[in-house]
């Protein structure tokens, strides 16, 4: 093959290489690496494979791979495997109050007793401290008894939907399954 020429390569696979022959590695007189400039490879329906403007094509020749080395040949240049950077934990400071109220409708849910205007009434003003806590009052809704709270609840949990909008369509489902329920 003359240097510098033109040459085009076209495989029965329907890959097309058209470019200058640079150099021939060799090695036991076999041909390994052809590299050619402004070269361009095509496959069958004219997509570009390799443009000459990435540089020179390095085409390994022969009939099967015995092996293959993962990673990128020079380290220094491509350093795919990056160290991982450190990362810290955010510590969530929770809530006590907050706490001790789920808590609270916990037991209450558990004890299967009706739960009395009486019981409710302060669980519902000490929710008025957490104003978007939509989960609480959807808990306190599935509490026995208590029917007398459910509209103030209901009302509760429309206002967060309003000014919550993401959480509109938990809260409504929450609302029809408590509708359902009683």
């Amino acid at each position: 093959m003359p240097f510098g020429q033109p040459v085009e390569l076209e495989f029965l696979s329907g890959i097309t290489v058209r470019g200058r022959l640079r150099e021939i590695f060799r090695q036991e007189h076999c041909n390994l690496i052809l590299s050619f400039e402004d070269c361009t490879v095509t496959d069958r329906v004219g997509r570009i494979l390799f443009d000459p403007s990435w540089g020179v094509y390095d085409m390994a020749v022969g009939a099967r791979i015995d092996s293959v080395y993962g990673g990128a040949a020079d380290r220094e240049t491509f350093q795919l495997y990056k160290a991982t950077p450190s990362t810290s934990t955010l510590r969530v400071e929770h809530d006590q109050q907050l706490m001790a109220l789920y808590a609270e409708v916990d037991l209450l849910a558990r004890s299967g007793k009706p739960i009395n205007s009486s019981t409710m009434q302060p669980l519902i003003e000490a929710m008025d401290r957490y104003p978007d806590e939509w989960l609480l009052r959807v808990e306190a809704l599935k509490l026995p008894g208590g029917r007398e709270n459910i509209e103030q609840l209901c009302t509760q949990l429309e206002a967060i939907s309003r000014r919550k909008p993401d959480l509109a369509e938990l809260i409504d489902m929450a609302l029809a399954s408590a509708a359902e329920a009683a």
